[in-house]
């Protein structure tokens, strides 16, 4: 038996005895397989998470207040340095000080220079380098600031408040999807992070 985890709507796999995706919008997908009897499990009734997000989950605080907890993690590398983008934008989404906490991977070009830019924000900002207990940041945090990736099922699984990014193509419906269904805001694609939606995006992430 073959079964294929697909994210980015390849409809014709024609050998798979069972499809998964676990993509938001993904039983509105039309799948074909020539094997008779193919299963589609489509949806986030599917969704894959480690053992680490369920058996936590329970940690997590049942009421959430003013945001001043902000979880900011765009990807293992982050090649166009967005987490600098929104860092800046941070800056003037709020007059409050805020805690932030940014999650960098191991292949982040820009590390020192992030932390230079750190120094001369008013937000107290902490970075942690090769975290391996995502749940356990998920439960510090009031909101995140996240690509749109899979990485959005562990952050709501939390019921947390968040505003998502578009780093990859195979993003873009996820985080359009999310907005539509009020489950997270929408700050588009990483190229075009700035302007007045962006910046209302994340006053109202942070304020309201």
């Amino acid at each position: 038996k073959l079964l294929v985890v697909d994210d980015c709507e390849a409809n014709k796999l024609r050998c798979a005895d069972a499809i998964l995706n676990q993509n938001i919008y993904a039983d509105e997908l039309d799948y074909q397989s020539e094997v008779p009897g193919c299963v589609n499990l489509l949806g986030l009734k599917y969704v894959l998470l480690r053992r680490e997000f369920t058996q936590s989950v329970t940690a997590a605080r049942s009421e959430r207040h003013q945001v001043q907890r902000v979880l900011v993690t765009l990807g293992g590398g982050d090649p166009d340095n967005v987490t600098a983008k929104v860092l800046k934008l941070l800056e003037t989404s709020t007059n409050r000080c805020l805690e932030i906490r940014v999650i960098i991977g191991a292949a982040n070009p820009f590390f020192e220079t992030l932390r230079t830019t750190a120094t001369q924000s008013r937000h107290k900002i902490e970075f942690l380098q090769n975290v391996t207990d995502m749940s356990s940041q998920f439960i510090w945090a009031d909101a995140v600031v996240t690509a749109a990736g899979s990485t959005c099922w562990e952050w709501l699984l939390f019921g947390l408040r968040g505003a998502v990014v578009e780093i990859a193509d195979n993003q873009s419906r996820i985080a359009q999807t999310l907005a539509h269904r009020e489950m997270a805001l929408n700050l588009g694609w990483h190229q075009d992070l700035s302007g007045p939606h962006v910046q209302h995006c994340l006053e109202s992430l942070i304020e309201t």
